[in-house]
């Protein structure tokens, strides 16, 4: 269930992200072979279920740290673009005094 979890996240905010950008949503992504292979590692009956338990838990893993190093890098261009803080617009930015000297 956090395998499916993480994905949807994954791949709604690239929806979204893409929606803002102007630019194309591609459905198929690489985040989803992991969920192509399960499916065929369980229909086939080619390993134990403990490594398929294992497997889970991997990909869950990296496709989570994936979609966090995504996410604070967004954050970080969108902050640097606008020349705010994330959540303080009040206080300067360093990159905003830079460009009114």
């Amino acid at each position: 269930l956090y395998l499916y979890g993480v994905i949807f996240v994954e791949m709604v905010t690239a929806l979204m992200l893409d929606h803002m950008t102007l630019r194309k949503f591609h459905p198929f992504r690489n985040t989803l072979f992991p969920v192509f292979i399960l499916y065929s590692i369980v229909d086939l009956k080619v390993v134990p279920m403990e490594q398929i338990s294992l497997y889970i838990l991997v990909c869950t893993s990296g496709i989570s740290s994936l979609l966090m190093k995504k996410t604070k890098t967004v954050i970080e261009e969108i902050c640097n673009a606008l020349g705010i803080w994330v959540f303080d617009i009040v206080t300067p930015h360093p990159n905003s005094e830079k460009k009114s000297k």
